[in-house]
């Protein structure tokens, strides 16, 4: 499965925090999840609980590792964390059980990541 991947980053109306936006679309489907630093790591943390019980073979990339931005809010450091979270994505696009994972999460997970309902892509030809 061919995946596209695109990962934004606007930071909250208290200006301390940062919301991460993740879209994912293929030839069949299309959706996108959204959440802050620390809940995307914990969505990682069950998908990854989830794949050792149904394949242990199949692994996923390393989460990008937690450190200290000093000011989240600055430019800099915001395009730095959603570019390591583009690149943890993109590996993970390359499992077709993780995607399918994601792509069937209810609208929010317990973790407190939001899920946009799948849209199926149709081709016009």
């Amino acid at each position: 499965m061919v995946i596209g991947l695109d990962v934004t980053a606007h930071v909250e109306a208290s200006g301390k925090t940062v919301r991460f936006y993740v879209e994912m679309r293929s030839d069949a489907i299309r959706f996108g999840f959204n959440g802050r630093f620390s809940q995307l790591r914990a969505l990682h943390m069950a998908l990854a609980a989830t794949l050792r019980t149904t394949d242990p073979g199949l692994g996923l990339p390393p989460f990008p590792p937690k450190h200290m931005l000093e000011n989240m809010s600055s430019p800099a450091n915001v395009a730095r964390r959603r570019n390591e979270l583009f690149d943890y994505y993109t590996l993970l696009a390359t499992n077709d059980v993780a995607v399918a994972f994601l792509a069937a999460q209810p609208e929010t997970t317990a973790s407190g990541v939001t899920f946009t309902q799948p849209v199926q892509v149709r081709r016009r030809h």
